[in-house]
């Protein structure tokens, strides 16, 4: 069950539903409205990094000898 995310053509709310079905019918979590439309949501993943070393290609261990601290960033 995929969460989207919306914007409301009404009130111009962004909001995120949990979609059960293709054919379920989704409204505006403010204003109620179903003038509605799924917007693309850009999202990321995190391969094992602690976050302060997330942008540096150094996973956990830090030995370097991983997938991911061998990796070429």
């Amino acid at each position: 069950m995929p969460i989207y995310e919306y914007l409301c053509g009404k009130c111009d709310h962004r909001f995120e539903a949990l979609v059960k079905t293709a054919k379920q019918k989704v409204s505006c979590s403010k204003c109620k409205s179903k003038k509605v439309s799924r917007k693309y949501a850009v999202f990321s993943f995190n391969l094992g990094a602690a976050p302060e070393k997330a942008f540096t290609g150094l996973c956990n261990c830090g030995a370097g000898g991983c997938a991911v601290c061998s990796a070429k960033v």
